[in-house]
């Protein structure tokens, strides 16, 4: 379960050989809007590595969500949101 990362060119993939794994992104719409060069990839890296993630045979699912407002907007629910998420997954629903 990942909640926010930094998104590295040539990272691979991010489970072990032993597990399978699921991986939650959540991304602020207004996040990559901005006159910070560097921020303003990460919404181009996000979507390229939920690309490389929906590849890789040990990812049994990838969500990335878009969210109203910036990366600070509604952190709070955000991560409840993301945290509600990992508990659908391992329980099944």
């Amino acid at each position: 379960m990942l909640f926010g990362f930094i998104v590295v060119p040539g990272l691979g993939s991010l489970c072990e050989e032993s597990c399978e794994c699921s991986v939650y992104l959540s991304l602020g719409g207004k996040e990559e809007k901005t006159k910070n060069k560097v921020m303003a990839t990460v919404g181009d890296r996000t979507r390229a590595q939920e690309g490389l993630l929906q590849e890789d045979s040990m990812v049994e699912s990838v969500v990335l969500e878009w969210n109203a407002g910036g990366h600070f907007a509604d952190a709070g629910k955000r991560l409840a949101k993301g945290v509600k998420w990992m508990f659908g997954v391992k329980s099944g629903l």
